[in-house]
């Protein structure tokens, strides 16, 4: 029973990824990444090469991949390759539809 729940378990998680990897290709450059909390102990920020951790600070919940480009002046495929780099360490997370709509409204009302 307890690995029958286990296997679930992990198949539930897996599928949630994949959902949230979909979800991150679709919205492309809009997508919205925060920094974790894990991610911003002084050990961590010493450990990262600067140009990553300036990209790690920038990562508020608010801003999308476009926008970070736009602020450092690094083409959005050297932004994606930095995010990939620390979702892989799990110091930022993907903010998904469900998390992030309130700040994509947000967004574009200021834009109007």
């Amino acid at each position: 029973m307890a690995v029958t729940q286990e296997l679930s378990l992990r198949y539930v998680a897996s599928a949630h990824l994949l959902a949230d990897l979909e979800e991150m290709a679709q919205r492309g450059i809009y997508a919205i990444f925060r920094a974790r909390e894990v991610a911003m102990s002084h050990t961590i920020l010493e450990s990262i090469d600067r140009k990553d951790r300036i990209i790690l600070l920038l990562l508020n919940g608010e801003r999308t991949l476009h926008d970070i480009a736009q602020l450092t002046h690094r083409t959005e495929l050297d932004i994606a390759y930095t995010l990939v780099y620390l979702l892989r360490r799990g110091y930022v997370e993907f903010l998904n539809s469900s998390t992030s709509n309130t700040a994509l409204i947000i967004r574009g009302m200021e834009k109007s």
